[in-house]
């Protein structure tokens, strides 16, 4: 296989697992999300070593296309992620405020009236 035919295959496999990245993302399938992130990553050093051998590509429009997908695809890809990333962070956040009410509250429901948390004690 020629240099440019085998780069349009890299960088069409690296737009296939990007669009299975968001797949992944989608289902919060992280163990998926490494490895296709892996696949992803040989294809691009792979595509890397073939443009060092020198020349531009003769078809390198296509390639410049297929690039951009990627660009598009990682971006929509990330958006999905950083928004589960706050949806977690949320959820945990409102986890530890009810931790912290619950160890308050703790001493009433087990009998131990002397250590009152959210009495104000002073008046």
């Amino acid at each position: 296989m020629d240099r440019e035919a085998e780069l349009r295959q890299l960088y069409q496999e690296a737009v296939a697992l990007t669009r299975k990245q968001g797949a992944a993302i989608a289902r919060d399938d992280w163990d998926e999300m490494q490895v296709l992130l892996d696949e992803r990553e040989r294809c691009f050093d792979r595509a890397g070593a073939l443009l060092k051998q020198g020349g531009h590509p003769a078809n390198g429009e296509e390639l410049v296309d297929l690039l951009n997908q990627l660009k598009v695809l990682d971006e929509a890809n990330q958006r999905v992620f950083r928004a589960k990333h706050h949806a977690v962070g949320y959820e945990l956040r409102n986890l530890t405020s009810s931790r912290s009410a619950l160890l308050g509250y703790k001493s009433a429901l087990v009998g131990n009236a002397t250590e009152a948390h959210f009495i104000d004690q002073g008046r």
